[in-house]
């Protein structure tokens, strides 16, 4: 089943939260459920929807003030601190997604406090099984509270945006393990979801075959687990299969205590538990180094003789964007210039594939050499930022240019001209509701990620323009958010910039 950012079920775009009393249940059973209404209150079910349709069109047609609130980051490190998890990190309960806006929110600003919840939400993810302990990368969100047991699929946009929220736990602190988790992310991009021309896949799947030949029922997390006799396959059953099981909290019986429905009794998910992170027995802390490498290397080596899991290779235009910008960033913040090639490759290859210069349409996607639907806003944004950090981190004035065609097509196909904000969707008398998102959640909103792109493109292309689109986006965005600022944190990061007194004329 699919859940929103913060674990609740949907079906079809509609929520239904916990106290809904859905439950997980299956998509028949909820296809069922949503059957009955529908033939039992047919009318009833149109004439609420067009109600709902209304109201919500309503809401966000609201106009900004124009004056924005200078409280608003405040109140949403308040929000944050409230329902920030002291003990594993993260906020609100289980399941829990990483939520990487709040992150990078917390990280950018120079409230300390907000900065260490982040960085322990950071620690306690690296630690858990929501993060690749042998390839890197990370899971897309963890069914427990101590981010042990994952729903295995990987996202770009995970990678992209947590590999991002490491690199300004970098940036903040200097501390060596924050940077060494942005480079295994990335070096797991590079290696597992990049394309031969050099865009970027947009998942590797949960599921997959138990042994090779397989051709019925896959499995979730058959690649990634381990039962006590794949472990003395590949380690043996002496000492070193015993360091790895004290390493990274293995048992016979299997570890994922937090598996809510049971299916991987048996089954260990690797994590670094506290209680054993380093050898008990005296030994030189250099050498445990080294047997740890090696059992890395050897789980590795056995993990690649399994059933590899099954790649959406899709090219998502968004995605992409994301996955720019945080590439050309972690080369300039780790001097590392291969970052920076592998997102002008892609970069090259994007512009070419998916964008018509001419008329200034950016598509969706792209696969197997052809290009999929007229692209969403939030694909302009997100590739328009992307282009943006490449032309921060090399000087070269063609992503500038072509950033800003991005732009100036987005302006022209999405934005509100009367209550500011850009919709998702271009007009299309098809649609009952064309929507603006206003809140961040697994991955960003556009009129989030917008503010970034036009305040930056209004220093660097010198148009002040593009300064005061941002400043009417944001005083929208306040007017949807303004009881529940957290949902609109990556804007907040830029917030300070608005509050500053105009620059004498």
């Amino acid at each position: 089943m699919w859940t929103t950012p913060e674990g609740h079920p949907f079906f079809g775009g509609t929520y239904f939260p916990p106290e809904a009393g859905l439950g997980r249940v299956g998509f028949r059973d909820l296809l069922q459920r949503l059957a009955a209404v529908w033939q039992d209150d047919r009318d009833g079910v149109m004439a609420t929807a067009e109600r709902a349709v209304k109201l919500m069109a309503a809401e966000s047609a609201v106009q900004g003030t124009g004056r924005l609130s200078p409280d608003m980051p405040q109140r949403a490190r308040a929000a944050l601190a409230a329902s920030h998890d002291d003990m594993q990190g993260g906020f609100g309960p289980a399941p829990k997604f990483p939520q990487p806006a709040r992150l990078l929110f917390l990280l950018r600003g120079d409230d300390d406090a907000a900065a260490e919840m982040a960085l322990f939400t950071l620690d306690e993810m690296a630690r858990g099984g929501i993060h690749d302990q042998l390839g890197g990368g990370f899971h897309r969100y963890a069914t427990d509270f101590d981010w042990r047991v994952p729903h295995f699929e990987k996202m770009l946009y995970d990678q992209a945006l947590v590999g991002r929220a490491y690199l300004y736990a970098w940036q903040r602190t200097r501390e060596a393990r924050y940077a060494g988790v942005a480079r295994r992310t990335l070096d797991f991009v590079l290696a597992g979801m990049r394309s031969g021309e050099g865009g970027f896949f947009s998942a590797l799947g949960a599921d997959s075959h138990v042994t090779h030949g397989d051709t019925g029922h896959m499995t979730e997390g058959a690649y990634y687990t381990w039962t006590l006799e794949q472990l003395t396959r590949a380690l043996g059953d002496g000492p070193l299969r015993d360091r790895a099981m004290r390493h990274y909290g293995l048992s016979a019986q299997g570890n994922a205590i937090g598996d809510p429905l049971g299916e991987m009794a048996g089954r260990n998910v690797l994590y670094l538990a506290r209680e054993a992170a380093s050898a008990d027995d005296g030994s030189d802390p250099e050498q445990d180094a080294a047997v740890i490498t090696d059992i890395e290397n050897r789980l590795l080596a056995a993990r690649h003789q399994r059933p590899a899991v099954p790649v959406d290779d899709k090219i998502v235009a968004e995605w992409n964007g994301y996955m720019l910008t945080t590439l050309a960033l972690a080369g300039r913040l780790l001097d590392e210039p291969r970052y920076i090639e592998a997102a002008k490759d892609a970069a090259g290859f994007l512009m070419q594939s998916l964008y018509d210069e001419a008329s200034g349409t950016l598509h969706r996607d792209w696969r197997g050499g052809r290009r999929g639907v007229a692209g969403f806003s939030a694909d302009y944004a997100a590739m328009a930022e992307g282009l943006l950090m490449l032309y921060k981190v090399t000087g070269e004035r063609r992503w500038l240019r072509l950033s800003r065609s991005l732009v100036d097509s987005m302006l022209a196909r999405f934005r509100d001209d009367a209550a500011g904000g850009f919709y998702l969707a271009t007009a299309d008398k098809q649609l009952w509701l064309r929507e603006k998102p206003a809140s961040d959640g697994a991955s960003l909103a556009v009129n989030t990620v917008a503010i970034h792109v036009l305040l930056d493109l209004a220093r660097l292309a010198g148009e002040p323009a593009y300064a005061d689109l941002a400043r009417q986006t944001a005083a929208w965005l306040q007017a949807q958010q303004d009881n529940n600022p957290a949902g609109m944190t990556y804007a907040l990061i830029r917030w300070p910039e608005f509050l500053q007194p105009e620059p004498p004329g």
